[in-house]
C-alpha cells in the first residue's frame, strides 16, 4: 500500500510541478520513447537473468503492493507456532510431529497461523529442520550447521531480485540518453523542417532522458530497497525458527527454546517477554491431534 502511494506522490510531484511551471502535458507523451526505453530494459533483463530466476522476481515484485500485518504480530505467529510445536514433542515425544511436519498443509497447528501457512519457503525450512531432529542421528551442532547452510542459500536467492532490479536502475539513466541521442539523430535529419519540428524533436529526445533518470531513482531504486527488506524480513523469520529449533534440539524447555527464537528478531518487530508468555500460556496445553 505504501509503496502505490509512494510512486503516486513521485509522479505527482513531478508531474504536477511541471504543470505549474507552465508545461504541457502532451510534450511528455512520447510513444517512441517508451518504446526505446522499455524494449532495451526488458531485453536486458531477459539477457542478465535466468528463467527460473525471473519468475522468482514476478513472484515477489506484488509481494511490495501488499498490505500486511505489523511485524509485531507476524513474529509472534511464529513464536506460538514453535512453542506448540515443542509443546507437543516434550508431552507425546517427537515422534508425534511427524504427522504435522509430512502433511504442513493439514497440520491444525501450522494451517492456525498464517505467518507460516502463507510462507511457504518458511514453512518448508522448519519442516525440514523437524524432520531431522525426528529422524534422529544428527547432534544439536551437526543440526544448527545444516540449518545454518540453509540460511545462507535461501539468502542469496532472496536478495537476488533486489540486486537485479538494482542493476536495472542504474542502467535506466544510460538507456535514456541512448534515447536522447536517437532523438537527436532524428533532429539533425529533419532540421530543415524549420524551427517548430526542430523543437518538437529536440523535447522528444530530452523527454528520453527525463523518463530514464526519473524511472531509476524515482521508481525502480526504491522498488529495488523495498524488494531487499522483504527478502531481510523473511531470513530474519528464517533465522528465529533456526534459534528455536537448535535450543531446543539442545534439550532447553519449550519457553526456554522461544526466547532464544525471539531474541533474533530485530527489536522493530519483536514481542516483549512479557507478550510472548502471556500468549503461550493462552493456548491449549493438550496436544494437538
Amino acid at each position: 500500500m505504501f509503496a502505490i502511494i509512494g510512486i503516486a506522490t513521485v509522479l505527482g510531484a513531478v508531474v504536477g510541478g511541471f504543470l505549474m511551471a507552465g508545461g504541457k502535458l502532451g510534450v511528455l507523451v512520447q510513444p517512441s520513447e517508451f518504446i526505446v526505453i522499455g524494449g532495451a530494459v526488458l531485453g536486458s533483463f531477459l539477457i542478465a537473468t535466468p528463467p527460473v530466476q525471473i519468475k522468482n522476481i514476478l513472484g515477489m515484485i506484488p509481494l511490495i503492493f501488499k498490505g500486511g500485518g505489523s511485524a509485531n504480530e507476524h513474529n509472534m505467529e511464529i513464536l506460538k507456532a514453535l512453542f506448540e510445536i515443542f509443546q507437543i514433542s516434550r508431552v507425546s515425544g517427537v515422534l508425534s510431529l511427524e504427522s504435522h511436519v509430512e502433511h504442513p498443509d493439514k497440520s491444525p497447528i501450522f494451517q492456525k497461523y498464517h505467518a507460516l501457512s502463507h510462507d511457504k519457503p518458511l514453512l518448508t525450512y522448519m519442516c525440514d529442520s523437524l524432520k531431522m531432529i525426528i529422524i534422529g542421528g544428527l547432534s544439536p551442532y551437526e543440526l544448527d550447521t545444516l540449518m545454518e547452510s540453509d540460511v545462507e542459500v535461501q539468502e542469496e536467492e532472496l536478495v537476488y531480485p533486489s540486486a537485479v532490479l538494482a542493476v536495472i536502475g542504474d542502467a535506466l539513466p544510460g538507456l535514456g540518453i541512448v534515447a536522447a541521442v536517437l532523438g537527436i539523430v532524428i533532429t539533425m535529419g529533419s532540421i530543415s523542417e524549420g524551427a517548430e519540428q526542430v523543437g518538437h524533436h529536440v523535447a522528444g529526445a530530452l523527454v528520453g532522458t527525463f523518463l530514464g533518470v526519473l524511472s531509476s531513482y524515482g521508481i525502480v531504486q526504491p522498488l529495488s530497497h523495498a524488494l531487499h527488506h522483504i527478502a531481510d524480513h523473511r531470513i530474519k523469520n528464517m533465522l528465529c525458527v533456526r534459534a528455536g529449533l537448535a535450543a531446543f534440539a539442545r534439550g532447553q524447555a519449550p519457553m526456554m527454546a522461544v526466547e532464544f527464537a525471539r531474541r533474533v528478531l530485530p527489536e522493530s518487530g519483536r514481542p516483549s517477554f512479557a507478550e510472548v508468555e502471556g500468549a503461550v500460556r493462552s493456548l491449549k496445553a493438550a496436544p494437538s491431534k
